[in-house]
């Protein structure tokens, strides 16, 4: 009986390690346009999702749209009903010419790129600015290699009207301007959760 259940716990222990390893860890992100003259809105998340994919020499960003959050209540909960919506991005990323792997990497790393943003079921090309950085020596989420010990901030826009937005929320028409800053940068060489489409 003894060695059913220290079997037991060996599974329920490996299981619960497998299951942590393949969790992705968030960043946040943050949405600014203007809704009406000389207003600027804003929109934040902390469950945004970025990954770098050394094969492909990719990076991907995925929002979930439920998950944004504003000053205006009334647009809080019809964004929390918005089901199976994300807004996702990939673009190049120079992961090759990057020190992923050294936690001392004291080198800040500016690129530009195009990428893709798919929302509303319409895909377009974008460019974006991005900067890999050693974050004060000390990358607390850098858990073994799920997580690489460098931070990564990145931007780019999004014109709502080629996304049809407007017909959504009548007042997105600029343009919307969206920035993770101090972002963690998952990996996908892990056999674990991925974002990419498979």
């Amino acid at each position: 009986m003894k060695t059913i259940k220290t079997t037991t716990f060996i599974i329920l222990l490996l299981f619960c390690l497998q299951t942590r390893a393949q969790s992705l860890f968030p960043s946040r992100v943050k949405l600014n346009t203007e809704l009406k003259k000389d207003t600027v809105f804003y929109a934040t998340s902390n469950s945004a999702i970025v990954q770098a994919n050394e094969a492909t020499n990719e990076i991907a960003l995925k929002i979930d749209v439920a998950t944004l959050a504003t000053d205006d209540p009334a647009l809080n909960t019809m964004l929390a009903t918005v089901e199976n919506q994300c807004l996702f991005f990939k673009g190049n990323f120079p992961t090759s010419n990057l020190s992923f792997a050294d936690t001392d990497n004291e080198t800040q790393h500016d690129f530009v790129g195009k990428g893709f943003i798919t929302l509303n079921g319409i895909t377009k090309e974008v460019d974006y600015d991005g900067e890999v950085y050693n974050f004060n020596n000390d990358d607390q989420y850098a858990v073994g290699i799920t997580v690489y010990p460098l931070r990564i901030a990145l931007s780019f826009e999004v014109d709502p009207l080629l996304f049809g937005l407007d017909k959504i929320y009548k007042p997105l028409v600029k343009l919307i301007e969206i920035e993770v800053s101090n972002g963690l940068i998952n990996r996908t060489n892990l056999g674990g959760s991925t974002i990419f489409p498979k």
